[in-house]
């Protein structure tokens, strides 16, 4: 298995941990190790599938899954730079489910 698909397994396994998670504690210790190792995960290749589990972690979760989710957000830029199109559509689907939740 190449380094690149263990971290990608890595972050996914992460991201499913966050939102099934019911402690507090566990939510925000993996959105810590998430934003400290964000550099390496600059080559990663399922941008799409972090889109999409943070989205859902926005959408349907409770109050502290969100605020951990938003904080994971907030490390991303280094993890889209070379594909701002994929960071784009997150954030717009966030700005959308924000709008809905107004409502």
């Amino acid at each position: 298995m190449k380094k690149l698909d263990l971290v990608n397994s890595l972050v996914m396994r992460m991201l499913d941990l966050m939102h099934t998670a019911r402690s507090f504690h566990v939510k925000q210790r993996v959105a810590a190790i998430f934003s400290h190792h964000a550099a390496l995960l600059l080559g990663i290749h399922s941008k799409d599938e972090i889109t999409a589990v943070l989205a859902k972690c926005l959408k349907g979760s409770d109050q502290y899954t969100r605020m951990v989710a938003m904080q994971m957000v907030a490390a991303l830029p280094a993890l889209f730079l070379k594909d701002i199109a994929v960071y784009h559509t997150l954030l717009s689907k966030l700005s959308l489910l924000n709008s809905l939740a107004m409502e």
